[in-house]
């Protein structure tokens, strides 16, 4: 599934509130069970 102009990386080691402003704007979009995953990976580093 190739719907990302780039290749893109989900960081949750340096994670820290940003402000809407500092956003470049979205490169891509993740459908379905690809979603899922970047969730279920982002809860587990988290520990939530």
């Amino acid at each position: 599934m190739n719907f990302l102009r780039e290749r893109s990386y989900a960081n949750v080691q340096g994670h820290q509130a940003i402000q809407d402003h500092e956003l470049e704007g979205p490169i891509g979009i993740f459908y379905g069970s690809v979603l899922e995953e970047v969730k279920t990976a982002l809860r587990y580093a988290m520990e939530l």
